[in-house]
């Protein structure tokens, strides 16, 4: 009896040390990125391109914070940036698989910025006028993924991206954070082990996973950072040795 403890216990710090390498070699590669996107890249792409660049570095860092807040065991905050991550990689993935895509999304994009000091209702109508959609909320629905298609919706954005998990995976963890649902006390789990720490990093790596293999079909870049192949090198064995625990 006491050699199975030692054993469960020995699994439980070796699942917990893989987390934590996972979390350090997806945090070193998202904070290298800001200068390799800036440096390497901005200057040198066709005005739309950029706006993707621009989308690159915001994601890249939302997998920084994430991976800070759960290191910290800040998972309700953890919960949100990945919520956040997730839309944003599922974006990135449309308009790199549909490059057709970039210059509708452009447009929404532009207008966005354009009307976010307006009042609900004002941005409703403006919408509305602007595409010819109806007078009505669905017309703000329409301006965040309207550029996928007609009757697109966040579910519909994550199915496109080739997310079907992913809807799942929200719907059981993620939806739960939004409006301050729970706590981190009452994720701790019976046994004070955060079980729901497994599910977050296995949806994060998930999309870390996509987002650089995105990022690598619109600029060939390996993620050879500093000599160390960040990527095939270090993060892709770790991720492969978690789906294989997790199963």
């Amino acid at each position: 009896m006491g050699r199975k403890i030692v054993l469960i216990q020995n699994v439980i710090m070796d699942q917990k040390e893989h987390i934590r390498e996972l979390l350090r070699t997806m945090d070193e590669t998202a904070s290298s990125m800001t200068e390799i996107i800036f440096m390497k890249y901005f200057d040198n792409v066709e005005p739309k391109q950029k706006y993707l660049l621009a989308m690159y570095d915001d994601t890249f860092k939302t997998v920084s914070v994430f991976c800070q807040a759960l290191s910290k065991v800040a998972l309700t905050q953890a919960g949100d940036m990945l919520r956040k991550l997730i839309e944003q990689v599922a974006i990135l993935n449309v308009l790199i698989d549909h490059p057709e895509k970039l210059s509708k999304f452009v447009e929404h994009y532009k207008l966005r910025k354009e009307i976010w000091d307006k009042s609900k209702s004002q941005q409703i109508t403006i919408v509305s006028q602007k595409f010819g959609v109806q007078d009505d909320p669905r017309a703000l629905t329409y301006l965040d993924y309207g550029w996928v298609s007609n009757k697109c919706n966040e579910t519909q954005l994550l199915l496109e991206a080739g997310f079907s998990d992913m809807v799942s995976w929200k719907k059981m963890f993620l939806d739960k954070f939004v409006h301050s649902s729970y706590t981190n006390v009452d994720l701790a789990g019976e046994h004070y082990d955060y079980p729901i720490i497994q599910h977050l990093v296995e949806i994060a790596s998930k999309c870390f996973d996509n987002l650089c293999c995105s990022f690598h079909k619109l600029t060939n870049f390996d993620f050879v950072i500093d000599k160390r192949d960040m990527f095939q090198g270090e993060f892709r064995p770790l991720y492969e040795q978690f789906k294989i625990k997790h199963e």
